[in-house]
């Protein structure tokens, strides 16, 4: 763990002497290791840890040949803005990567640094898309209409064309002024439609969720985050290397996402009819319609847009492939191939020795927490840290805030009483005069009553008019 100090950042504020820590960016060996025979696609975002010290987690992931998150990089940092950004962002070295897809949020500040002169975070050297659901949600807080949200989302999970102009034009007749808005926004990075492929589909992401499955809570502190996100990779990775091994050698080829997407297909086209066209097409349609869709194995092409997107024969291609006698799979994109999968996750893991154990980092002055204002909840760990640092072997006691020490309660009550002599041996006290008690006027009497006599409620009397 000692390479993690390569990237720290700090500065020479409150304490001149001293640094103050201000974040620290790594990616692990196996991550750098295995993320080539990944999809060339990325995933960025960030997350609160509310810890002593309130920081944020930024986060790269990757997609494996399964389809599942492949953690690439991370840092913990002060606040997130268009510095951190741009230091997060430069120490990725992938962009050597052709056709490289970064999906992220409309955060300003990830924009300023992507389109910034001499970035390669842009075309040509990479292809920028947006999160649907960070759109929608930003669309959402600017109109606030449930009805536009989900017309706004259709239009961009929208495959075909027409169908994305469709939802745009109903969108422009409920309300010009969302259609304005959206058209500021490219449609290629945040519509299927124009995505061209790039995103493989995947026009969402859900880091967080991901993350917050790996961390039982976020109020741990650096180094336990840190410590246990090595060891849930470390884990993954094997369950994963164990898994892909088994299936390669009982022959299988591609990972289960290919399957059950093979599978789901199938069980629907039996109602398909499929009739031979020239130049290697082949149009599908309907029973009892004219419309259909045109296929083309050769280039991987159906006019429904799912073979290009997916990269993955849709399920008018597997019409086809099973009209003419033949294997679907060859016409799978190679980044699902199981041999990918295992060279993904084959790095090996060290064992990582206890903190005490490691070495010290020199060129690094003493870090001092950052100038971040502690929280005011529990200043002791929760039944998550505990449970955390059962698993990590580590002492939870420090964790404890400084406040809570026995040394502090003994301080406390340190101070020595002398014995207290008896009233009459008190000294006179000179210059006050002789205090007599307040003036308080006596109670008032108990009210008396007449015996033999009793209480009865009287009521006005009414005049009445003689009849």
């Amino acid at each position: 763990m000692s390479y993690l100090w390569t990237g720290n950042t700090y500065d020479h504020s409150p304490n001149p002497e001293f640094a103050s820590f201000c974040g620290v960016f790594w990616a692990f060996p196996q991550s750098i290791e295995g993320f080539p025979h990944c999809k060339p696609l990325i995933v960025v975002d960030s997350k609160d840890l509310n810890g002593k010290y309130p920081m944020k987690l930024m986060i790269a992931s990757g997609f494996d040949a399964d389809n599942c998150y492949f953690p690439l990089a991370f840092a913990f940092t002060k606040e997130v803005s268009s510095d951190s950004w741009r230091w997060f962002l430069s120490g990725i070295k992938v962009t050597q990567r052709k056709e490289l897809c970064l999906i992220s949020s409309l955060d300003p500040d990830i924009l300023a640094v992507i389109n910034e002169p001499g970035s390669l975070w842009k075309e040509p050297w990479a292809y920028h898309r947006f999160c649907l659901d960070h759109l929608s949600s930003q669309f959402d807080d600017v109109f606030q209409s449930s009805r536009l949200k989900s017309l706004m989302k259709q239009a961009g999970l929208a495959i075909q064309q027409d169908e994305f102009d469709f939802h745009m034009e109903t969108i422009e007749k409920e309300n010009p002024e969302t259609r304005r808005w959206l058209d500021k926004i490219p449609p290629h990075q945040w519509a299927l439609a124009h995505d061209g492929g790039r995103s493989y589909g995947d026009m969402t992401m859900n880091i967080e969720k991901y993350i917050c499955e790996s961390l039982p809570s976020p109020g741990l502190p650096v180094t336990a985050v840190t410590l246990l996100l090595f060891d849930e990779i470390r884990m993954n990775f094997h369950q994963v290397l164990s898994d892909s091994r088994r299936r390669l050698n009982q022959g299988d080829m591609y990972t289960k996402h290919v399957i059950d997407e093979l599978e789901e297909f199938r069980t629907a086209s039996v109602t398909y009819v499929v009739m031979p066209l020239d130049n290697n097409e082949f149009k599908v349609t309907e029973p009892l319609q004219k419309d259909g869709w045109i296929v083309q194995l050769s280039k991987c092409t159906c006019t429904c847009g799912e073979f290009q997107k997916n990269k993955i024969s849709c399920v008018h291609a597997l019409t086809v492939c099973e009209k003419l006698k033949i294997n679907p799979l060859q016409y799978v994109d190679n980044c699902y191939s199981l041999e990918l999968l295992y060279r993904t996750y084959s790095a090996k893991f060290n064992p990582v020795p206890e903190v005490s154990a490691w070495p010290e980092v020199s060129g690094v002055p003493t870090l001092l927490p950052p100038a971040i204002p502690p929280p005011t909840h529990n200043k002791f760990p929760c039944l998550h840290t505990l449970a955390v640092c059962e698993k990590l072997k580590i002492n939870p006691l420090q964790y404890v805030d400084n406040y809570c020490s026995l040394e502090r309660l003994d301080r406390t009550y340190s101070a020595k009483f002398n014995p207290v002599p008896e009233v009459s041996g008190w000294p006179e006290a000179s210059g006050v005069p002789t205090l007599f008690p307040p003036v308080i006027p006596p109670p008032p009497p108990p009210p008396t009553h007449v015996s033999g006599m009793s209480k009865r409620k009287t009521t006005p009397r009414t005049s009445q008019k003689k009849s």
